[in-house]
């Protein structure tokens, strides 16, 4: 089979996870290509791990990633000229020779619906056109939905990854249930680079061997979906115990770096939280901590998560769900920060962090592996062929 992949950029966030490790995996058995829309200065570190088998095609030179505001604007130009630009990338890149096309996030997502309009057009029926939905409803904006919506109604299969109720949401808007696959993410058993892990340490040596807990999360710098602000109420939570010496490590950046800045000097919090920029390798640097912080939607970490949990350590969420509470769950979450902390005091107090810690690492080993996720897409690839 021949698989075209596209997304925007190879930056550092979960979605881009997923696609190195889709790629690799299905590069071993098909003809892969990834497209990739949009050239970012944080791209590196993933683009340096597809294998050799995995064809990689940019639409935007290397040199523009460097260019700050300039990089930017390339990000319009490919929404206000959409519809002569996929017209000349679906005639370019070969678009209608592929068996499945693969869209993921929203830039992507939008000149889909182009690309599969046009091979309407033409009376290609032998490309298959895929979106892999990586986030929830309740945590998109307006144009997002717009986009999704539209491009779902068109699809020939719609994936989503979290929370598994979620598909009342895609069948809400539009997209016939026979055509929905669920496939939660997964994460491979990833071994730590020393290297990397000696070099984040020796940065930030000081601050880490100071505390007698580290606690850490990789992170887009985003409140409304990433609820940075509810773990640093947390910690002002944590400050109040005088036993507890910590040290969060804030890692990656964004658009609500200010914000954050100015909450964490108003909470009193600048001898505790760590500004670490953006990071490579964040499964070997997530070595270096005690306990993981991240959002959760219900039960689900997102891939951060997963990876800290497959490194062996203690993994909590911040719920962004209402009325969210299962305490059967092995990860837990919490929508009220006083309530995490006590929580994470609890388990250092009564030496419960260790076993707390092997929980969630057996509940992702046994739920959540990159083999599994892999061998769900290439059933619904061999679903999708039969239908074809």
């Amino acid at each position: 089979m021949n698989i075209l992949r596209v997304i925007p950029t190879m930056g550092k966030g979960g979605a881009e996870d997923i696609m190195v490790n889709l790629c690799n995996s299905e590069s071993l058995s098909h003809t892969v290509t990834l497209m990739i829309m949009r050239r970012v200065v944080e791209d590196e570190f993933n683009i340096s791990r597809l294998n050799s088998n995995v064809k990689v095609v940019f639409l935007t030179p290397s040199s523009l990633r460097y260019l700050g505001f300039l990089s930017r604007l390339v990000n319009f130009y490919f929404y206000i000229f959409a519809i002569p630009h996929a017209l000349y990338t679906y005639v370019r890149y070969r678009i209608y020779s592929y068996d499945f096309v693969h869209s993921n996030l929203t830039l992507a997502s939008y000149y889909s619906i182009f690309w599969q309009l046009l091979s309407i057009a033409s009376f290609n029926k032998g490309v298959s056109f895929i979106e892999t939905y990586h986030t929830n409803w309740h945590l998109i904006g307006w144009f997002q939905r717009w986009v999704f919506k539209s491009s779902w109604k068109l699809k020939h299969a719609v994936v989503y990854e979290i929370l598994e109720s979620e598909k009342s949401n895609l069948i809400a808007n539009g997209v016939a249930k026979e055509r929905i696959y669920y496939i939660p993410f997964g994460v491979p058993a990833e071994s730590v680079n020393e290297v990397n892990r000696a070099n984040f340490l020796n940065k930030f040596k000081e601050q880490i061997e100071s505390a007698d807990i580290v606690l850490m999360t990789v992170s887009r710098l985003r409140l409304f979906e990433k609820k940075i602000d509810q773990m640093l109420l947390c910690l002002a939570e944590l400050k109040k115990n005088k036993n507890l010496n910590f040290v969060f490590l804030l890692c990656g950046g964004g658009k609500d770096q200010e914000q954050i800045e100015e909450m964490i000097s108003i909470l009193g919090l600048q001898a505790n939280v760590v500004l670490c920029g953006y990071v490579d390798d964040p499964a070997s640097i997530m070595s270096v901590c005690d306990i993981y912080l991240c959002a959760m939607v219900g039960e689900d970490t997102g891939i951060s998560g997963l990876q800290a949990a497959m490194n062996g350590k203690a993994v909590m969420g911040v719920q962004t769900l209402n009325n969210f509470d299962d305490p059967t769950v092995s990860i837990k979450s919490f929508s009220n920060p006083a309530d995490m902390a006590r929580h994470i005091v609890n388990l250092v107090n009564n030496g419960g962090l260790a076993s707390y810690a092997s929980n969630c690492s057996e509940y992702v080993a046994n739920n959540f592996s990159s083999r599994s996720m892999c061998e769900s897409y290439e059933s619904m690839y061999s679903k999708l062929k039969s239908l074809a």
